[in-house]
């Protein structure tokens, strides 16, 4: 409970305070006072003040409280506006809200005679996750520039929990004149001061705090030279209404991979793309492990998140599925049927007989090492090689064009041989691809890159019907048991 007074003291020699009692009988009917608490004192000669205590009734009989104020000493004692307030706090606990969004909690109390009150509600939110989704970048020139690399850079971005905060968005930006991020003193100059580390405000389409969306923009921002071989990146900052932040870096000429045939593109973890497409990357469902898929969209719009993603088969697992492979050496061989190579293959014109690429051939090859590609392999349309790799998968910077199916359980190199600054072309890989990891190295000159991909995915699902007697789940096997 709560009681306060206001208490005013003339030539007071002691304490002016109050104490308060909780009221309660004995058997007999008498009255016994216990001492709750007492609040603070006044002396001297001190205007009106408001003295104040909290304190619990802890007497289990207690009719009543009672309050005694007065002064310790001589002197003049005025009392005024004495007030004893209900209970502030009848009981309390503790409970675990796990996700984010909207929350209520019902509750309610009962007296000590069993009269039970009406359900109340509280209402709240939870917000513990930053803004994300980001997508729809691009860089574009204005109508005057004094050169092609003046550009304005623009992104979306979402908060659909508690919404965006207004006049909080803000960039940086890197290019290779300068080591890691920051902003010039005169964003259309790069002959001006370097600032690391400093970040510019953002012109942005005026949004309303809470907007659960929100268009990012760039004022129009010198980045220094055309040379468009090297990554130029622009890093936004945005926060939510709940004081969450996330920062997504994009390279406004970077490459991007595109994924055609429909089937399933997933991740076990996120998908965080440092570049994006002018147009939709895949025609597929998108599976992530997590809520992240930033840069990265289907014409489909289908996009399912937070999904647990089974594990892929490995190696060895694939390799039980099969009957007894024909151990091959350095070359491929002309004959259906299930191979092992024990030892990395690589892919060149001699490992590559004379009419392979023309043949019908239904093969599954495990490769119990690394896979290299120094040339293209291109296959008939009723052909079906599958290769399983124990190791890393490599694809030479200038190879254009691989016609197969690959699983690795290790990492997938898409030009393993690439310095910075490399010019190559698109990589085209028509078939089923599965990796641990894959690392996308290809990058395009100038602007290319706003129309072509860097690596082009076409699924193909020939493989699963073409290959089901050599590779699969329906054999049966015999075990002797004692």
């Amino acid at each position: 409970m709560s009681a306060e007074v206001w208490l005013k003291t003339t030539s007071a020699s002691g304490n002016a305070y109050f104490k308060m009692y909780a009221v309660s009988q004995d058997v007999e009917g008498n009255f016994i006072y216990t001492l709750l608490g007492q609040s603070s004192s006044i002396t001297g000669s001190t205007e009106w003040v408001k003295l104040s205590l909290n304190y619990t009734v802890s007497i289990t009989d207690a009719i009543g409280v009672y309050m005694d104020v007065g002064l310790d000493g001589v002197g003049i004692l005025n009392i005024d506006g004495v007030s004893i307030n209900n209970a502030l706090k009848s009981a309390d606990t503790s409970f675990t809200v796990s996700t984010d969004g909207n929350h209520t909690v019902d509750y309610y109390s009962t007296d000590r005679s069993g009269n039970v009150e009406p359900i109340q509600s509280a209402f709240f939110k939870i917000d513990q996750t930053p803004p994300g989704n980001w997508r729809n970048s691009n860089a574009y020139r204005g109508l005057f520039g004094p050169s092609d690399h003046h550009l304005y850079v623009t992104t979306v971005v979402d908060d659909l929990t508690s919404g965006l905060s207004t006049l909080t968005d803000k960039y940086q930006y890197h290019t290779e004149n300068n080591p890691g991020y920051g902003v010039y003193s005169d964003l259309m100059r790069c002959s001006s001061t370097w600032q690391p580390g400093g970040w510019a405000i953002l012109i942005s389409p005026p949004f309303l705090p809470g907007s659960t969306t929100a268009i990012l923009l760039t004022p129009k921002t010198d980045f220094c030279n055309s040379n468009w071989r090297i990554c130029k990146t622009v890093r936004f900052y945005a926060e939510d209404m709940a004081g969450n932040s996330a920062y997504k870096d994009l390279c406004i000429n970077g490459p991007w991979i595109k994924i055609r045939g429909g089937g399933i593109f997933g991740s076990r973890s996120g998908i965080n793309m440092l570049s994006e497409s002018n147009e939709a990357n895949t025609d597929s469902v998108i599976e992530a492990g997590n809520s992240q898929v930033s840069f990265f969209t289907s014409t489909r719009g289908w996009v399912v998140k937070d999904n647990i993603i089974d594990t892929d088969l490995s190696y060895s697992e694939l390799r039980g599925m099969t009957k007894v492979p024909t151990e091959i050496t350095s070359t491929l061989p002309m004959t259906d049927g299930v191979f092992i190579k024990n030892g990395s293959l690589t892919i060149n014109s001699t490992s590559t007989p004379r009419n392979y690429e023309t043949t019908n051939l239904k093969q599954v090859i495990f490769v119990n090492g690394n896979l290299r590609f120094d040339r293209e392999l291109l296959l008939s349309q009723n052909a079906a090689v599958l290769f399983v790799v124990s190791g890393d998968v490599e694809i030479r910077k200038t190879v254009s064009e691989i016609n197969c199916a690959i699983h690795s359980d290790g990492t997938f190199y898409t030009a393993y041989d690439t310095s910075e600054g490399d010019q190559t072309s698109t990589l085209k890989l028509n078939g089923v691809f599965v990796a641990n990891k894959f690392i996308f190295q290809r990058t395009l000159q100038g602007t290319d890159n706003i129309q072509i991909p860097s690596e082009e995915f076409t699924y193909s699902p020939k493989y699963g019907y073409l290959l089901r007697q050599y590779i699969g789940t329906n054999a049966v096997r015999w075990l002797k048991t004692e």
